[in-house]
């Protein structure tokens, strides 16, 4: 069979490869909407967020100090003591037979409370994140003072009622109320 060279024909693999992409219907391409449930619970999460514990456990030996955390009473020992920031903390335990016992104690963020991480750990993860810092402390018993030193503290502490007095003369003189005083450390 001769063909017309005008004509150009399709050879025929190629011509049945045409017919069956013509034949086949594809589906029309729909946009496929999300569950109703997904719709609500996605936003619900922003209103269920998650939470940091912080807490300083503070703990003596023996138990039963009183603490004071940055000049403010917070409990006897042992104390769980939650806090909002972290930094450096003055912790001061007081004990009637132990020596008082005074520190600067850093509180350093864990990874998680680092910009921006801590946006993800306090807003939105679901669950309770905590973070325990256990400080332990020794006090020392109370040693008698020798004659010196007994008579030096108590110099001390006379000098100190007189500087009240005066304080106290002075402001009555003026008609003004007395400052308070400062308790002595």
């Amino acid at each position: 069979m001769m063909l017309c060279p005008s004509k150009q024909t399709v050879p025929e693999p190629a011509r049945d490869l045409e017919r069956a992409v013509r034949s086949y219907n594809m589906p029309a391409m729909k946009f496929r909407r999300p569950p109703t449930v997904l719709v609500l619970l996605l936003p619900s999460l922003l209103f269920l967020p998650g939470c940091v514990e912080r807490l300083l456990q503070i703990r003596s030996e023996p138990p039963g100090a009183a603490v004071f955390v940055n000049g403010e009473p917070a409990g006897e020992t042992p104390l769980d003591y939650p806090f909002e920031h972290y930094g450096t903390f003055e912790i001061t335990l007081r004990s009637k037979d132990h020596a008082s016992f005074h520190v600067l104690e850093p509180v350093a963020p864990p990874w998680y409370q680092y910009i921006p991480i801590d946006l993800v750990a306090e807003n939105v993860v679901p669950w309770r994140i905590r973070d325990h810092r256990k400080l332990r402390y020794r006090l020392e018993p109370l040693r008698p003072l020798d004659g010196d030193a007994r008579d030096r503290e108590m110099k001390s502490i006379l000098d100190r009622q007189r500087a009240a007095e005066a304080q106290i003369d002075d402001s009555v003189k003026a008609g003004s109320p007395p400052a308070a005083a400062s308790p002595a450390p």
